[in-house]
């Protein structure tokens, strides 16, 4: 192998790197660094290392780290290239010296080498401050001394790894996070929330909306921007509609009017490029916009652009995704509606099928269950309702007719130009007397028009029937109007109302078939839903429009418009004859129907008769009437139209059964059931209910609702009454049971009663055997003992005296305690001895009979007026001994007694708050005060107890009864009595009834 010898400084001639070349060619002897011929062998060493190296490599000399490097590294200085040759490192990256000095001055200090990853610096190499990475380490470089010489780096620059990576993760995290959403507006949200985090490459974005028409635009939400409220035209921000129009993504260098960039960080640098990127949910369609600022510390170059293709395609697929789920929820959704319209449809169409065939089949059964032998009878008003249930049959059977062939497109018109002024005029004006006998006004305004207009006769009429059926059946105060206005090219009809109106929610879906407005209140529950459907269809079918207005509450207006002449319609439906007209073959129909919605009821049945009351609630009136007529011969028989009416009737406690239709307006059969059981009264008032909807399901649901019975249209008079009978046979016998229920409950309470008397006598007996154990032992033991002193010193009369003394006291004290135990006894007898006593009397008696003790005491005893009530007269005479007695007692030694006694009526409050008393009875309260010793609260209770006494007998005599046996009285006289605590004296309130 031959070594090839070159000479310093011409080694760096030799090899290709264009920095060593710059370095030799360089003027040195004016540089801090000195001429290139006097450099250091070891500097010269790392210096010739670095340039042979393919790796960046930076080699910083001297404590001022001047700056030498190879190709390698001269990339990463970009334009600063030739000019950093020899710079001090400080001047060279003024942006990034705080960061990097920190990292050389460690490593001078420590020795150790060091390694930052994935560093970032905005680094002034472009002309501005461009966000850079780079994976770098420094080395201490050693000089001939052993001494700190620099620092050798070697680096990589990471820039488009780092963002690179960050990009994908955006567009990885928009797919994961944003693709789990249901909803394009969720989508959008999450999509925005990642950008939020992308900062760097975004630094702020706005997204838009398109209305569908492709006008108007609106503001989803925005970050870090201040944007416009509400929605603008798509016009006045040009860049947006040239997206719009050519489905690409534009740059523009400034922001547009309305918009204002607010960045977080108040001296970030200004963005000076922004971009409009389309969203598209469908492949052609733009939907929105993302409007996003650049970065201005990036190039933008192809990376930068690709990375904004790929989220404006990310954002797109994935809210095209969101979009479909949409669109098939939606179409779930609506197959759901429309299978539960078409279910709720089929049950009013049972509904309005099965009433008429029950008019019709029940009275012809009645018919021909008559004597055979005979000719059949059937009375005009039956005839009439037949023939008019028969009417509406057809009606029905014509419109689902009509329905299915416009459902089937089999809908066959025939034009003929007609005086529709006239033909309308006609129609309208049929309803007038039945509007009147609704209390309903009809106001007909019709233009003379200058020429026939060509429409199907059958159509048209369908179409202004049904327009003023519906209002006459929302309509409860002002009235209908109807107008023909003609136009230039059209003619246009209006039919408006006073009625209860459209909600706004509801107004959108009020053409839709088989829709029913839910609770809306009408003058009959009945119709198929499918009435509007056909008008619009017919409409259509003329080549005109419908539309509705409507304020929920003020009422509803229908507008149509019938273009002029025939080049809009089929030639081959064309009859160009001018058609007389002079009848309205429908009409009928429509006016029959609707008088039956005006409620004619009287409810005047005889009610002396002894037969039970039948309450028959239909919205129909010819149902009304026949189950009148069916149940009249039998029974007493009163009518409502609806629920509400009926609960009126309810409350005057006239009815025995209630027979229901489910379907009513105002307020249904399950309603008024549901009122009936909440209110106790008429809790168990059975109910019947007649429905059309036939099926286990419907009788279940019925019954689940605690319906007594459930019967289905079409049924026999025979059925029903047998119905009838049978629910008033249980109501009888439930009536029956609840006697006998009564009756041993009555029972029940006296047997309790009697048996907490005995619980009582109990009671008191164990307290007679305490007495004569304890209280009764005490005087009997002094006695004993006293009585054998006295035989011990017969000789000594002073102390026999004394001895005699005591005998004579403790066998007075036995007697009164006797006394008083055979008085609470007696009161424990059933004595029932009541008579009219005057409490004034019974106090003035007491009063004389306790004279002497009020003289010695000095006592003051006043009395006010006392009431006179039923009561038995000794035992009052005790209470009131008692409680005087006891106030005269228990007062301080030297204070004179003052008694106070009145009286008053209790309050209804009192009487409520008292357990003890009944509210159905008067009370008085008699106020027994004193000026004593009073009493302690927490005694209150325990003083009305046989034997409790609070005193020793030392301090005051008695014997702890004389209370109980006051509690015992007022017991005995269904009162009360209770002590009001204090130390400032006593005050007993004694609680006595009047009677």
């Amino acid at each position: 192998m031959k070594e090839i010898k070159n000479s310093w400084p011409e080694v760096l001639l030799t090899g290709s790197d264009e920095n060593a070349k710059r370095i030799y060619k360089k003027d040195w002897s004016k540089h801090l660094m000195g001429p290139i011929e006097n450099w250091s062998q070891s500097f010269i060493t790392i210096l010739t290392t670095a340039m042979g190296s393919r790796f960046p490599a930076l080699m910083l000399w001297g404590s001022d780290f001047i700056a030498f490097f190879n190709d390698g590294y001269g990339t990463v200085l970009g334009d600063k290239q030739i000019w950093a040759l020899g710079k001090p490192l400080q001047e060279i990256w003024p942006e990034a010296w705080e960061s990097l000095y920190g990292m050389l001055k460690g490593v001078i200090e420590t020795g150790n080498g060091s390694w930052a990853e994935d560093q970032i610096y905005f680094l002034h190499r472009k002309g501005y401050p461009e966000e850079s990475y780079f994976t770098f380490s420094f080395a201490r470089i050693i000089d001939e001394r052993g001494g700190f010489g620099g620092i050798l780096c070697t680096a990589i620059e990471t820039t488009e790894k780092v963002i690179g990576d960050r990009r994908l993760k955006s567009l990885r995290e928009i797919g994961n996070r944003a693709g789990t959403k249901s909803t394009v507006k969720e989508v959008y949200a999450e999509s925005l929330a990642v950008i939020k985090e992308q900062s760097r490459d975004i630094p702020f974005a706005v997204l838009l909306i398109v209305s569908p028409d492709g006008n108007t635009v609106e503001v989803f939400d925005s970050i870090c921007m201040e944007t416009p409220s509400g929605s603008f035209n798509l016009s006045d921000i040009p860049v947006l509609q040239r997206v719009f129009d050519n489905g690409t993504a534009e740059f523009i260098d400034q922001i547009p009017e309305g918009f204002k960039h607010t960045p977080i960080e108040t001296d970030q640098d200004p963005v000076k490029l922004t971009c409009v990127l389309p969203i598209k949910i469908s492949k052609t369609t733009v939907s929105g916009f993302l409007f996003v600022g650049l970065s201005p510390h990036l190039p933008f170059e192809d990376p930068y652009r690709s990375f904004l293709d790929l989220l404006e395609g990310q954002i797109s697929a994935v809210a095209a995704s969101a979009k479909t789920q949409e669109e098939a929820r939606e179409r779930a959704k609506a197959l759901a509606e429309l299978d539960q319209m078409k279910t709720a449809f089929f049950s009013n169409v049972s509904h309005e099928f099965r009433t008429p065939l029950t008019l019709l089949l029940a009275p012809l059964e009645d018919a021909m269950g008559q004597n055979r032998d005979q000719d059949i009878h059937i009375d005009r008003e039956t005839f009439e309702s037949i023939y008019r249930n028969a009417l509406r049959l057809l009606k029905l059977v014509n419109s689902l007719l009509d329905f299915s062939k416009m459902e089937a497109g089999r809908s066959e018109a025939s034009f003929e130009p007609v005086d529709l002024a006239e033909y309308t005029e006609g129609l309208a004006s049929q309803f007038r007397a039945v509007m009147e006998k609704g209390n309903l006004n009809l106001e007909v305004e019709i233009d003379t028009l200058s020429e026939p207009i060509f429409v199907d006769r059958d159509m048209w009429e369908k179409i202004v029937l049904n327009l003023l059926s519906n209002a006459m059946k929302f309509t409860f105060e002002g009235g209908v109007k109807v107008l023909l206005k003609e136009f230039p090219n059209e003619v246009e009809l209006i039919v408006e109302d006073s009625g209860i109106g459209i909600s706004k929610k509801e107004l959108p879906k009020i053409f839709n078939r088989f829709h029913r407005v839910e609770g809306a209140k009408s003058r009959t529950f009945e119709g198929s839903g499918i009435g509007l459907a056909i008008v619009q269809d017919m409409v259509k079918i003329h080549s005109g429009k419908i539309k509705v207005e409507s304020t929920e509450g003020k009422g509803t207006s229908f507008r149509i418009t019938i273009p002029k002449g025939h080049a809009h319609l089929p030639p081959d439906k064309i009859k160009t004859k001018a058609v007389t007209i002079t009848t309205h073959s429908k009409t009928h129909g429509f006016i029959e129907e609707a008088s039956r919605w005006i409620p004619d009821i009287t409810n005047d049945t005889d009610h002396s008769r002894t037969n039970s009351t039948i309450l028959v609630v239909d919205d129909n009136a010819d149902m009304r009437e026949y189950l009148t007529r069916v149940l009249d011969k039998n029974y007493n028989v009163l009518a409502a139209s609806n629920g509400r009416e009926a609960l009126q009737i309810v409350k005057t406690g006239q009815a025995d059964l209630i027979i229901s239709d489910i379907m009513m307006p105002v307020m249904n059969g399950f309603e008024l059931l549901k009122k009936l059981r909440e209110q106790k009264k008429d809790s168990r008032l059975p109910v019947i209910f007649l429905s059309a909807r036939a099926g286990k399901e419907a009788t279940i649901e019925g019954l689940e609702a605690e319906a007594d019975d459930y019967l289905i249209k079409p049924f026999s008079s025979k059925e029903l009454i047998a119905r009838v009978r049978t629910q008033l046979a249980l109501v009888a016998l439930q009536s029956d049971l609840e006697s006998e229920r009564q009756a041993l409950l009555i029972k029940d309470e006296h047997l309790k009663q009697a048996n907490s008397n005995l619980q009582k006598s109990n009671t008191n007996l164990s307290q007679f055997a305490f007495v004569a154990s304890h209280d009764l032992q005490e005087p009997v033991r002094k006695i004993s003992t006293f009585v054998q002193m006295l035989d011990q010193n017969l000789g000594d009369m002073e102390k026999s005296k004394t001895y005699l003394e005591k005998i004579k006291y403790s066998a007075s004290r036995m007697a009164v305690l006797i006394s008083d135990l055979l008085s609470f006894s007696e009161l424990s007898k059933t004595e029932k001895v009541f008579e009219k006593v005057d409490l004034n009397k019974i106090v003035e008696n007491i009063k004389n009979d306790f004279d002497l003790i009020i003289e010695e005491k000095h006592a003051s005893v006043q009395c006010s007026a006392l009431p006179v009530i039923n009561a038995i007269p000794g035992q009052m005479t005790q209470l009131f001994s008692n409680l005087l007695s006891n106030s005269l007692k228990y007062v301080e030694k030297d204070l004179k007694p003052v008694i106070t006694i009145s009286s008053s009526l209790l309050p209804i409050e009192e009487i409520e708050k008292n357990s003890a008393l009944s509210p159905n009875k008067v009370y008085y309260k008699i106020e027994f005060k004193d000026n004593g010793i009073g009493i302690d609260e927490k005694y209150v209770e325990r003083i009305f107890v046989m034997f409790q006494r609070l005193h020793s007998k030392s301090e005051y005599s008695g014997t702890g009864i004389g209370l109980a046996i006051c509690k015992k009285i007022t017991q005995n006289h269904h009162g009360d009595i209770y002590i009001i605590p204090g130390t400032q004296g006593a005050v007993f309130n004694v609680i006595l009834p009047t009677t």
